[in-house]
């Protein structure tokens, strides 16, 4: 079944407030009744539906390939603040081939004695890094690597260690059913 305008516009008021009683009232529900219109209109099942399809919509757009971010997230560990920096020592941070990305944050401060100063913070180079790590598993290889390494220089092969253990939990089971 179809929307009408209200209805419809109160879709599009939720998706965007998160908040059913804010979004009948933007819709033009009466402010006295929201809340109670609100819940009821998102039991309906057309605006259920609704609502769904619009949020699915959204979401795919906003999705963002694990290639893409960790393309992202290599830019921001290799990015330094040189590439906002020209000849003169100056910043310049318009231009067309700036990366933008890469500056969580730009503050100006005024000072009587050197004039407007310009402060750029950018995003984290080693917290990149560290998901970078954690996303291929760089320390997890370096742990076992280790655990192996200690076998072999105590004289114990891995299967060894897998017949003690499986022995260990024979003897557990053993245990537990006398």
């Amino acid at each position: 079944m179809a929307l009408n305008k209200r209805q419809a516009l109160f879709v599009e008021k939720y998706l965007k407030l998160n908040n059913a009683t804010k979004a009948a009232i933007e819709a033009g529900y009466s402010p006295k009744t929201a809340k109670q219109i609100g819940s009821r209109l998102l039991t309906n099942v057309d605006i259920a539906s609704r609502v769904e399809k619009r949020t699915e919509k959204i979401m795919q757009s906003a999705k963002m390939e694990a290639d893409e971010v960790l393309e992202r997230m290599a830019a921001i560990a290799r990015g330094n603040i040189g590439q906002f920096i020209d000849v003169n020592g100056d910043i310049r941070i318009l231009g067309m081939n700036a990366p933008l990305h890469l500056i969580k944050r730009i503050k100006t401060k005024r000072s009587e004695k050197f004039g407007d100063e310009i402060e750029v913070e950018m995003y984290d180079a080693q917290s990149a890094l560290v998901t970078i790590g954690k996303h291929w598993r760089l320390w997890d290889r370096a742990n076992e690597s280790d655990w192996r390494e200690e076998l072999r220089k105590a004289g114990i092969s891995e299967g060894d260690l897998f017949e003690t253990a499986v022995q260990r939990y024979a003897a557990q089971i053993e245990t537990k059913t006398e």
